[in-house]
């Protein structure tokens, strides 16, 4: 889940409040702080004092969590290159049509 987390934070490339991370994830209030102070423990990602709302928090990646999700990523493209080694793009495409519509019944 942090690594979720990490790869959220990172596409959105700003400060996310952790309840946009809630929601994202669906997980509750305390579970999402629970993993966020861990995470800021280990100092990939910094929490912040929500300016619009005091009470709130953000978060932010830490250029060290910004490295780890990195190399995160290139792991990740160096399996699937590795995985479709040998398949043929058509053969790819209908996998990647039949995941969305896979992951599609998971969320409704």
């Amino acid at each position: 889940m942090q690594a979720n987390i990490m790869g959220f934070l990172h596409a959105r490339g700003t400060d996310v409040p952790l309840k946009e991370i809630e929601a994202e994830y669906r997980i509750s209030q305390p579970t999402v702080s629970g993993l966020c102070h861990r995470m800021e423990e280990k100092g990939l990602i910094e929490l912040l004092t929500d300016p619009s709302n005091r009470s709130a928090k953000t978060a932010r990646l830490t250029e060290k969590g910004e490295a780890l999700n990195r190399e995160a990523e290139k792991e990740t493209a160096d399996m699937e290159r590795i995985l479709m080694k040998g398949v043929d793009e058509a053969r790819i495409q209908e996998l990647q049509t039949v995941l969305r519509k896979m992951l599609k019944n998971l969320n409704s």
